[in-house]
């Protein structure tokens, strides 16, 4: 805010157009400004903004500014909340070509000077950064010089802004509670031009003058040659790969599931920079040998991905022919246990193979399962594509076969990438040359543009670092524990440990040590009875240490036959642990093995707890039989049962499926008409020979009445049904 007895600030007065308002005197007085005063009569509301110049202004005790960040550009911005609204430099958003939007009101903005400004234009939603934190703000568009940006009323009420004009500081409320508490800026940061005869002036007086030009600030493009070590191998680092890999010990190849069908999907649609890029990478591939024009059955789409530099990536969704390859279990290294490798490391070199993917060759069997369709073509790989799922691991068994003598010696590698590390320099020109002459016989290439020698330190590629208040806080709180507490070290093998162990009142706790550094902490509280305990019985509990079998010992004190009862009451049985896939076997085995022929759930599990025991198993073999299709349809075994509904007396006679009806009339005259005489009436279901016209004359001849179940309702044969179920 600046104050109105301020004459040397170029001020000026925002009058936003609305509806007229009813004066309620009949005369206006005639004093102030006559611009004013046609704003009173045109019935504007006139609301004020303040523009200052920072070069002046900027130390006035009532001014406060402070740089923000607003798309990665470090602006200067000044906190006016006598500004109805907020503005921003129309330069600055012509350089940073930031979206703009019309309003549809109009603001007049003027000045004493009688110069005046319509303002109908805003950037909306612009994301002031400051210490990692964001506040949108909504900036209309004024020329002004003094100030990138100036900050209102409308801004300050928005994010519940606290002024201090005295103190010259403001607090921010942000999104998670936090307040930011923002300083103003002291210094003058505007750059200010003064002729010639100024500046002699002003070092005649006694100020400091500094001379300062442009320089051409790129770095000079490292060159092969003058690389240590590297310049003798020229050849490892060549700007493309020369062509098709030779043959090696390992090859890519494409193991599919059992009976996969050859996969095809219809090439995606591109926009027509996509084809432009599609036909020259097509081009370049087929050039270099590692494509060619296919008549393969398989065929997976293409689409590009735009990379951070703004090239496009061909990518083939292999994704159908993935989900249909059996998986490499090949392991790929863990990233800490890498690190473990480093230990007392100086000296460090990074090497990136050149599109290491394409350095090795697909088998011939399998080269047509590679196959991509294209608006121009179908081809097919001959070098490994980076889509692929068993692709890092087949990769990743190639490196460790070639450096398999200096891995966790010198040699550190991740799929295609090499890490070199060693103690001192001299012994890293040995590892180095090691290793370049390896990839030098196993014509490997690597790319020098992306590979780092000589380095003191690794960085890691892709981190984004937002650093906050409370980054810093932790940061400081971590410098403070770690200079006041031992740093824990790594073990190391074949030197001697040392344990320092101690008790107190609340428990007890051990350091274990080795050349006078801390490997590991232990610690724990005492139990109730512990805490009875005498002094010297304290400290010989924090020399040992046992683990809790006490409630076991117990046990066998009081039942010193004990885990003699156990063993014979397992009576040689396996226990089974609650491990799916192992149930789901021993079921399998018990239940469609070439002696058990699909037995029921009961007779299958009195079979199997002779020899198996596990908990809940008779729940798991109930379920596991209910699942299988054969039991479902089956059921039972082929046996007719007939049922004497008097006597409910039952015959059950063996029958073959494929007997003949003369057969099975035979079987009924001498198992059932023999022994209790012509039937009155039978009931059975409607089975094709039980309506035959053979099986109906034959009882029509006895005096027999047949009558037939009703379809989907076996109820009305409940005797015969409940009696198969027996069986």
């Amino acid at each position: 805010m600046v104050k109105e007895e301020k004459t040397q600030s170029a001020r000026s007065r925002n009058n936003v157009r609305r509806r007229p308002q009813r004066n309620r005197r009949s005369g206006i007085s005639s004093k102030g400004n006559p611009k004013e005063q046609a704003a009173r009569l045109e019935g504007r509301a006139p609301a004020r903004t303040y523009a200052i110049r920072a070069r002046e202004e900027a130390s006035s005790t009532d001014v406060i500014t402070g740089t923000f960040s607003l798309h990665d550009t470090k602006v200067i911005t000044l906190i006016d909340p006598e500004s109805t609204h907020s503005y921003i430099c129309m330069k600055l958003v012509s350089s940073m070509s930031m979206p703009i939007k019309s309003i549809e009101f109009v603001i007049k903005v003027s000045n004493p000077l009688g110069k005046s400004v319509l303002v109908d234009k805003v950037c909306e939603d612009c994301p002031l950064m400051i210490r990692g934190h964001y506040f949108k703000a909504n900036l209309m568009l004024l020329p002004f010089d003094e100030f990138d940006i100036i900050l209102g009323t409308d801004w300050l009420t928005t994010h519940d802004v606290t002024v201090n004009c005295g103190k010259k500081y403001i607090e921010l409320r942000c999104e998670n509670g936090d307040t930011l508490h923002v300083e103003s800026d002291e210094q003058d940061r505007s750059l200010v031009v003064i002729c010639h005869m100024m500046g002699q002036r002003y070092v005649r007086k006694g100020c400091e003058a500094y001379l300062a030009f442009v320089v051409n600030a790129k770095e000079t493009e490292l060159k092969i040659r003058s690389v240590s070590i590297v310049c003798d191998h020229p050849d490892v680092f060549p700007e493309e790969l020369p062509g098709l890999p030779p043959v090696r010990e390992v090859e890519f190849g494409i193991e599919l599931a059992p009976s996969t069908v050859p996969i095809s999907i219809t090439p995606y649609r591109m926009a027509p920079t996509e084809l432009k890029e599609l036909k020259a990478q097509l081009q370049d591939l087929t050039d270099k040998g590692f494509a060619r024009l296919s008549c393969s059955p398989w065929g997976a789409p293409v689409l590009f991905v735009k990379k951070k530099d703004g090239s496009m990536r061909l990518y083939i969704n292999y994704r159908q022919l993935n989900k249909a390859t059996m998986k490499n279990k090949y392991p790929l290294p863990r990233i800490d246990g890498l690190f473990d490798q480093l230990r007392g490391a100086t000296v460090f070199s990074k090497i990136d193979l050149r599109s290491g993917y394409y350095q090795l060759r697909v088998k011939d069997s399998d080269v047509p399962k590679t196959a991509f369709r294209t608006r121009y073509g179908h081809y097919e790989f001959l070098v490994m594509p980076f889509d692929l799922t068993n692709a890092p691991v087949v990769f990743m068994d190639l490196m460790n076969r070639i450096f398999l003598p200096y891995l966790d010696k010198f040699v550190v590698v991740f799929i295609d990438d090499i890490l070199i590390y060693s103690r001192d320099e001299s012994e890293h020109a040995e590892h180095l040359r090691t290793v370049l002459q390896i990839l030098r016989e196993n014509q490997l290439y690597a790319k020098f543009r992306k590979s780092e020698f000589w380095l003191k330190e690794v960085g890691f590629k892709d981190v984004k670092f937002e650093w906050t208040e409370k980054c810093q806080q932790s940061f400081e709180k971590l410098k403070a524990m770690l200079t006041e507490a031992p740093i824990l070290v790594q073990p190391e093998l074949g030197k001697e440990f040392l344990i320092y162990s101690d008790a107190s009142l609340n428990g007890l706790g051990c350091i274990l040590m080795q050349e006078g550094k801390v490997i590991a902490y232990a610690s724990r509280q005492l139990k109730p009875h512990e805490k009875n305990y005498l002094t010297h019985d304290l400290e010989l509990a924090a020399i040992m240490t046992l683990s809790d079998d006490d409630s076991i010992l117990a046990k066998l004190r009081a039942r010193p036959m004990f885990l003699q009862e156990i063993y014979e009451a397992q009576k040689d049985r396996v226990c089974v642990s609650r491990d799916d896939k192992l149930i789901r076997k021993v079921l399998s085995e018990a239940h469609s093995g070439c002696l058990s022929v699909h037995p029921g759930s009961t007779k299958m599990y009195n079979d199997l707890r002779k020899w198996y025991w596990g908990t809940s198993m008779k729940k798991d073999i109930s379920e596991f039989v209910s699942r299988c299709l054969i039991c479902q349809q089956v059921k039972a075994e082929h046996q007719v049962p007939s049922v004497d509904r008097l006597t409910k007396s039952a015959h059950f006679i063996h029958v073959r499926v494929d007997y003949s009806l003369d057969k099975l009339a035979n079987l009924y005259i001498s198992e059932i008409v023999r022994l209790h005489g012509v039937s009155l009436s039978i009931i059975s279901d409607r089975d094709p020979r039980f309506k035959s016209r053979f099986w109906k004359k034959l009882q029509e001849e006895l005096g027999t009445k047949l009558n037939f179940s009703t379809a989907f309702h076996p109820q009305i044969d409940g005797q015969s049904e409940r009696l198969i179920q027996v069986l």
